[in-house]
């Protein structure tokens, strides 16, 4: 079992980091391998749309050559816990040009059907509801799943806040059992591609 932590924020030393690894060391001890990466450290362009001018140009390959190692860091993962701070009611423009180059990887090939994943926020209550959404639905559009409890987020010292902590390790708790779970069933109609809604 592998869980891939991404943080959207330009600030490595901060809260986002501090959920994210509060959420991993969790996860670690459940019997889960780790690993962190920050967005900030890769070349994460924005969407150039190129599913409007051709849907087949928007595929895996383009992903995997724009941002290689990343694209084999998901491809590994069974579940990948997403951090960002709250930029005006939304996540971080680095995460949401991630979210948006993230059709690449499962457009013509529904590469995160099945993922667990999860979200992590600093900021205020209404701002993370609305970075956190931002971030969920595509991903469940996408054919990721979201666990019970898939959401938190921290303002303030969150050293200071005992619940943030246990909300992050209870993340880590369902990821992990999650993934146990799907790994347990066989993959099942909604792990399979379906047509786009313009296809008919």
């Amino acid at each position: 079992m592998h869980i891939l932590g991404i943080s959207g924020s330009p600030i490595k030393k901060g809260k986002v980091t501090l959920l994210l690894n509060t959420v991993l060391e969790k996860a670690r001890e459940l019997g889960s391998e780790t690993e962190l990466v920050f967005l900030a450290d890769y070349p994460v362009s924005y969407c150039m749309g190129c599913y409007s001018k051709d849907p087949m140009q928007c595929s895996p390959d383009v992903f995997r050559e724009m941002l290689p190692e990343l694209y084999k860091k998901i491809f590994k993962a069974d579940g990948i816990v997403f951090g960002t701070p709250v930029y005006w009611f939304g996540p971080s423009g680095l995460m949401k040009n991630f979210i948006d180059l993230l059709t690449a990887f499962e457009n013509i090939e529904p590469l995160l059907a099945g993922k667990v994943v999860s979200c992590v926020v600093s900021g205020e209550e209404d701002g993370a509801a609305s970075a956190a959404s931002s971030i969920i639905i595509p991903l469940n559009f996408m054919g990721a799943i979201i666990p019970p409890y898939a959401i938190t987020y921290a303002i303030g010292l969150i050293e200071k806040n005992l619940d943030v902590y246990e909300e992050c390790e209870r993340i880590a708790k369902n990821m992990v059992e999650t993934i146990k779970r799907t790994k347990e069933v066989e993959k099942i109609f909604w792990f399979r591609p379906l047509k786009k809604r313009n296809e008919g």
